[in-house]
């Protein structure tokens, strides 16, 4: 029988080696090394006879896995004397963002998307979106000012194998402006504006208009 040996997470371990037990394979062979399944579009094998070393080549977008096989073949007929496989799987951490407002209905943080940046990285995640993101490096998640609203803090955590939910809230208070005169003959309210101000930031509003105000 033909075993393979090594670790299957390739986070951990890209190498590996096949073994026989005490009745061994008699005859000139070849060895074979093959890579079965999704995996196979992001690592290649790199083989040395009795030993080969998986080499990725493009980043996976997902957690993604698959086999790694090993056949002896006998070179006088290429015959397949034995095979073995063990499953080969590359993970990725998950990250759900969840973008709130405490307005219902809320538009406006309805459209509002989060910054998730790792390495040299930049992906723009919207309400409820999952972000895959590879295991051990460094993740920041940055949230956009929005006008009349309290800004989140940003946050920042090192990626593991478990998953992360981060989930924020945007704060406002709708003020409703209400003008009117003691006149029943006028409509001078009716072009008028009220300006409403807080911190540096002056919005005019017309009678009966609203503005949020963090």
């Amino acid at each position: 029988n033909v075993t393979i040996s090594g670790n299957g997470n390739l986070l951990e371990n890209t190498s590996f080696a096949w073994s026989t037990d005490t009745q061994g394979i008699n005859g000139n062979y070849t060895v074979e090394w093959v890579l079965e399944g999704a995996i196979a579009s992001y690592y290649g094998v790199e083989s040395s006879g009795d030993t080969c070393r998986l080499v990725m080549s493009t980043s996976p977008t997902d957690t993604t896995q698959g086999n790694l096989v090993v056949k002896i073949i006998r070179n006088v007929d290429k015959a397949v004397m034995s095979t073995a496989s063990i499953s080969v799987y590359h993970t990725l951490s998950s990250l759900t963002i969840s973008i709130n407002s405490n307005q219902s209905n809320d538009a406006t943080i309805a459209a509002t998307k989060a910054s998730v940046k790792y390495e040299d990285k930049t992906i723009y995640a919207s309400n409820g979106q999952v972000v895959k993101i590879p295991i051990g490096v460094s993740v920041t998640v940055i949230f956009p000012e929005v006008t009349g609203y309290t800004r989140p803090d940003s946050q920042s955590y090192v990626s593991t194998y478990d998953s992360k939910s981060i989930s924020v809230t945007y704060n406002t208070t709708v003020v409703k402006v209400t003008m009117s005169d003691n006149q029943t003959s006028l409509n001078d309210i009716a072009s008028s504006k009220a300006t409403v101000k807080y911190n540096s930031t002056s919005i005019s509003v017309s009678p009966n208009g609203t503005v949020k105000v963090p």
